[in-house]
């Protein structure tokens, strides 16, 4: 009886190892499609990448517009550029419209004033938001 069960017991631990290799030479495998799939992907990134540092730079830019495009592009000064969180309110350009309002007509001066406290408004609020 003893020799029995030692006998079943190792014939299970037998099956059970081969069960378990079996499982795992299939995660190998798996695992080998699926590193070969991230190598391809990252490859391809690669190339999409310096495509993009290549097509992006300014002197290939500036052919590209020159070949394809019919209209005249200007270029902007590095201080009209303000970033996104940036706010460029200039207080003294507000003055001046004012000044231009009082020599306008009086109904050109209401359009215009309704306009000026809307930006001014629209001003305050992008300054409470940052």
């Amino acid at each position: 009886m003893r020799r029995v069960l030692i006998l079943m017991f190792l014939t299970s631990c037998l099956i059970f190892t081969s069960i378990i290799k079996n499982k795992t030479r299939l995660l190998e495998k798996e695992l080998l499609y699926l590193d070969k799939e991230v190598n391809i992907l990252n490859s391809s990134l690669d190339e999409a990448t310096l495509d993009f540092e290549y097509l992006s730079t300014p002197h290939n830019i500036s052919l590209l517009v020159k070949n394809y495009f019919d209209e005249n592009f200007v270029h902007y000064r590095k201080s009209q550029i303000v970033g996104l969180g940036e706010t460029h309110i200039e207080e003294e350009k507000i003055p001046k419209i004012d000044r231009k309002i009082s020599k306008l007509p009086t109904q050109q001066k209401t359009i215009d004033s309704k306009i000026l406290t809307k930006k001014n408004t629209s001003h305050k609020l992008i300054e409470k938001r940052i």
